[in-house]
Order: structure tokens, then sequence, then C-alpha cells
């Protein structure tokens, strides 16, 4: 794998927010937009972009609570909130038309993103994510919120949560690199998140709740499994391997349950496939996007 390409770091004020985005190649090629998961950020996506910014305009946006992007109040963290943040930025890029790639929580973000935009996503990429957690998500929620702090006493202990609830197959290389703008060092010698940990709690409760109402037959704040019907274009389905978080049958009831869908799965690869299996997704993605 190459050295990541050099992007154009800037920011924009959108909702009242200073958020930070990155930006590859020539700006009169067709847009693709990242959007990066929980706890990362639009550097997650330096190695992807830079291998396409040949064939498309790169945008990778930091959402707000995220990196270098404004925190919000914990009430401004819902998904509604990051499709407007989206729409509103777009908008003032004057984007009327674009692809969408999205990892994990940015994969939620780009089906509802997509769902309440039809006319404007030409096509759509999710990577490693589910409409609901699975029986054993389920039992692992009050781990995965135990683990939700803002700071780590010595990288060793960040690494091992990282591999514990992110990715296990991550190697120390990525987890050293993800850590270097994904986190801070404080005066102490502690190394700190740069995201609002309180964001990533409201999202955790919310996709439980959710998660629940659904195992109990009831109705969930947000039905992604709705969301996921009303996406009208074209739409790749990413799995890793060995991923517990999407596992083999959910992927299948996402693409029977979508109107243009189809599904890869990454062998030898977990969560995290751009960590994982780096030039396979990239060629992966690449394929999907410029195919006719």
């Amino acid at each position: 794998m190459s050295s990541p390409a050099i992007p154009e770091s800037r920011f924009i004020t959108i909702d009242n927010l200073k958020l930070h985005y990155l930006e590859w190649g020539d700006p009169g090629k067709p847009v693709l937009l990242f959007l990066h998961g929980l706890s990362g950020c639009a550097f997650d996506w330096v190695y992807t972009a830079g291998f396409l910014q040949d064939t498309f305009r790169c945008i990778a946006l930091t959402n707000r609570g995220h990196g270098d992007s404004q925190w919000a109040e914990v009430s401004r963290y819902t998904f509604q909130d990051f499709d407007v943040e989206i729409a509103l930025f777009l908008d003032a890029l004057a984007i009327k038309e674009l692809s969408v790639l999205g990892s994990s929580m940015g994969g939620l973000n780009g089906i509802y993103y997509a769902a309440t935009h039809p006319e404007r996503v030409k096509k759509l990429i999710v990577s490693d994510v589910p409409p609901e957690f699975n029986a054993e998500w389920m039992g692992r929620w009050p781990l995965i919120l135990q683990g939700v702090r803002s700071h780590f006493s010595s990288f060793e202990e960040f690494f091992e949560l990282m591999r514990m609830t992110r990715d296990p197959l991550a190697t120390e290389e990525k987890v050293r690199g993800f850590a270097s703008y994904a986190t801070k060092t404080l005066p102490d010698g502690r190394i700190a998140w740069k995201h609002d940990v309180e964001m990533e709690k409201t999202f955790y409760r919310a996709f439980i709740r959710d998660s629940k109402a659904l195992l109990l037959g009831g109705r969930p704040e947000t039905n992604w499994w709705q969301f996921l019907s009303m996406v009208r274009c074209e739409t790749l389905l990413l799995r890793g391997g060995e991923s517990s978080l999407l596992d083999h049958e959910m992927i299948l009831k996402m693409t029977a349950a979508m109107q243009r869908a189809e599904m890869r799965e990454v062998e030898g690869s977990d969560h995290v496939l751009f960590w994982d299996k780096p030039d396979e997704f990239n060629a992966i993605v690449k394929a999907f996007l410029t195919r006719a």
C-alpha cells in the first residue's frame, strides 16, 4: 500500500458548528463523499481517497462531535441531526449529485441520506454495519458502554480497547496511526479522545434501544429496515468475513430488503475493512463506483 495522498484540509460552519473536512482530486470530477464511523474522522479515509482521487473529487467530512469538528449539545447528536448536517454541508459546497461511501456509523448516515435525498445519490456503499444488533452484540452492550471513556492511562490500554471493541484483527501499526489523529496526549501523559464521548454513549443507547424494540416486536424510534427499503440507488453492502457485528445472515437479509443492492464479503477482515484489507477494499469500491 502506497503512502497516503496529501489532501486539502478545510473548515466550514454548518448548523452553527465549525466542521472539518478533507478534499482530494479535481473539483470537476464526480463527487464521492466519505462518512466515517463512530469515534473516527475524515482522516480515516486518506488511503482510500488517495487511491480514488484520479477518478473522483473525494470529500471526507468529519461529523459534529468527532475529530477536529466542533462538539454539539448532547441532544443534537441524533441521526436526524447528522442527516441535516450532511445535507447542509453538500448544499454549501453546491454539490447536487454524488456517490456516498460510509463505514459503520457512517454507513448508517449514508443510508439515511440516500433514503431522504434519493434524487441526489447515484451510488451508495455501506461497509460493515447492521440495521440492528444481533443476539451476540445485544449481550455485549454493557461491556461496550463500560468501554466508552474519555481518556486512557497509556497507549497500551488504548490499544487493547481498540482490539476488543473496534477490530480484533487490527495491527498495532494501524491502531497507532488511528490514535495519531483520533486522540490527543494530555499534559500528564494520558491519551484522550478528540471525539465527544457523550455523543458515543448517545449513539449506543439509541441503537440498543431500537434493537431491543425490534427484538420484542415493538416500534423502534429509528427503523433502519424501513430506511433500507427506501434507498433507490445502486447499493453495495460490504461485510468483513470475520465480523461478528454484521453476520452473514444479516447481510443477506439487508440485501433482500433493498431495491437495488448487492453484497460482498471480504475474507480475512473484521469490522474495519479499510484497515484489514485495504487493497482489496479499494479495488472493490472502485470497481463498483466506475461500473456503468
